[in-house]
């Protein structure tokens, strides 16, 4: 969301959604420098920015009508096989990467790579990056979920049973609790000491997405399946005029800063 307008990637390129007309634009590799059509990612830095990233490893911003400062991370090994996830961008200005060989970081005009060395030989491949309210950087990657702080990652999900897994999703809400979507049966939640584990009513989880309304209710979209809310201690489907209008096949659901609730199917 960037003012009046949604953005989302899709693998036919940028779609740029007017929120009030609903008119909508779509950018590809047919009428702009973009290198490939799958965008990946999408990131807004506090000073209004749009950064993008596309499957193929590499990143840019999106000036309203083009993209520009193309690049692929510097120590990227090979950008045929490397895959992006998900891209960040800090306070401070920072480009934060996920891909899957590691966590890359743009400071300035430097770029700098956390592998097996910074994150665990075990790590695999890093699915999504979350930056809280104090500017802490956190990343699901296949051997947990990891802090950036103090210059150094910390596993703080080490030693529970938690397993992420391809497309592991991380949410903090409003009250700064971080949401976590990665085992096939259950979803947990981080309030910066214990973690607590909810089971799913509905199928196994997949592709999931979280939002939140106004009065801090968190929702996910459970790709193909549903919407849920929280409600208590248990995840209850969310089920009205708008969510039955495809069959429940919903590619993403999202609430905006209006308190108004989106929903995707196909573009």
């Amino acid at each position: 969301e960037n003012g009046d307008e949604l953005l989302l990637a899709s693998n036919a390129g940028l779609v740029v959604v007017n929120k009030t007309s609903l008119d909508k634009s779509i950018f590809t590799t047919s009428d702009t420098n973009l290198t490939n059509d799958h965008i990946q990612s999408i990131a807004l830095s506090s000073n209004g920015n749009t950064f993008i990233g596309t499957y193929d490893v590499v990143v840019a911003r999106f000036d309203g009508s083009d993209f520009v400062d193309i690049e692929v991370p510097v120590g990227i090994s090979n950008p045929n096989t490397v895959k992006l996830y998900d891209l960040e961008v800090s306070d401070d200005g920072d480009l934060w990467v996920a891909t899957s060989e590691g966590i890359f970081r743009k400071q300035d005009a430097n770029w700098i790579k956390y592998a097996e060395e910074e994150l665990g030989d075990t790590f695999f491949e890093v699915w999504d990056i979350e930056i809280d309210q104090s500017g802490y950087v956190y990343a699901g990657a296949q051997n947990g979920v990891l802090k950036f702080e103090n210059g150094s990652w910390t596993n703080i999900s080490s030693g529970t049973s938690l397993q992420p897994y391809l497309d592991s999703e991380l949410f903090f809400c409003q009250n700064g609790d971080l949401f976590l979507a990665a085992d096939l049966d259950s979803i947990a939640r981080y309030d910066g000491e214990n973690w607590e584990l909810y089971g799913m009513p509905i199928g196994t989880i997949h592709e999931v997405r979280f939002t939140e309304d106004a009065e801090g209710v968190v929702y996910i979209n459970n790709t193909p399946n549903s919407v849920l809310k929280l409600v208590g201690d248990s995840w209850i489907p969310h089920t009205n005029e708008q969510t039955t209008l495809y069959g429940e096949k919903i590619d993403y659901y999202y609430i905006d800063n209006q308190d108004v609730h989106w929903l995707s199917h196909n573009i």
